[in-house]
């Protein structure tokens, strides 16, 4: 259990130290930077549905990746029916083709 308090403590001292120390910015303002930002994010638009679909995707399998271990844990009924997943599982469950999902090419 030494590890996770000396992330605490060393992590946010080596950001200080690159950021503050070793590559220290003045404040440094682009001309326009501001403007040409928001342009770009106007361009892009709604969020369409293969987006929101690929977004649902990938935190479905971030998730399980990290309840996994709960997962296989479960009981429902005296049954364990998540006992065999695997990391590699819920990689397979995330890349399968989802139908009526993503594309129009589905529909």
């Amino acid at each position: 259990m030494v590890g996770v308090p000396l992330v605490l403590v060393l992590l946010p001292l080596a950001w200080l130290f690159l950021t503050q120390v070793f590559f220290a910015f003045d404040d440094v303002r682009i001309r326009g930077g501001r403007q040409l930002i928001d342009d770009q994010l106007a361009g892009l638009g709604p969020t369409d549905r293969g987006e929101a679909a690929t977004l649902a995707v990938f935190v479905g399998a971030a998730q399980t990746w990290l309840t996994r271990s709960w997962l296989t844990e479960l009981t429902v009924f005296g049954y364990t029916p998540l006992s065999g997943l695997t990391e590699s599982g819920v990689a397979i469950l995330a890349a399968s083709p989802w139908p009526r999902c993503a594309t129009p090419a589905y529909s």
